[in-house]
């Protein structure tokens, strides 16, 4: 229920800021490629004894498009791939999505700050293979240089009755 009603107003909210965008023109946005590493360190007990406690995560992403506002509203796609052996068996977590990230500063600012939301596929591994919907909130500190920490929550459907969501935090470069 939870999963639902989050998508439900995740799809809502995006919905929303692409009606007020849309009568803007998009523009490419500057260094649309991202690529971070951090931890993905899941929730819920069980996922934890099955996964461990924290996986090494790798983030890539690509802003497709920005909006022409002073304080520019970015759309693009994202992966996210977290894994490790633990007790014996290979799991991982994979996600691909899309992504919105509002910037609280116009680019020419030399650091600003970032909030955003995505919906996606969230593949879990922990012996089989389980996809689900899910989701993440998100927001971090760039700095014009193209360098960047973020801090994220996905939320994911259950996997057998357990739950998977987790925190995230990551460090990366844009170019």
């Amino acid at each position: 229920m939870k999963i639902k009603n989050f998508t439900m107003t995740l799809l809502a909210l995006t919905s929303v800021i692409a009606t007020s965008q849309a009568q803007e023109v998009m523009l490419s946005a500057e260094k649309p490629f991202r690529i971070a590493i951090g931890t993905y360190n899941p929730m819920g007990s069980t996922i934890r004894q099955a996964m461990g406690a924290t996986l090494p995560m790798l983030s890539l992403s690509y802003d497709a498009g920005k909006s022409t506002a002073e304080k520019p509203m970015i759309y693009g796609v994202y992966f996210d791939f977290a894994q490790n052996r633990h007790a014996g068996t290979n799991n991982s977590v994979t996600a691909l999505g899309f992504s919105a990230r509002y910037l609280s500063r116009a680019p020419v600012s030399k650091a600003r700050s970032f909030v955003g939301a995505g919906i996606g596929s969230y593949n879990i591994k922990i012996g089989d293979s389980n996809s689900k919907v899910g989701g993440k909130l998100f927001g971090g500190y760039e700095l014009n240089d193209g360098f960047y920490a973020e801090v994220a929550y996905h939320i994911i459907n259950k996997v057998h009755g357990d739950d998977p969501s987790a925190a995230a935090i990551s460090i990366g470069r844009r170019f």
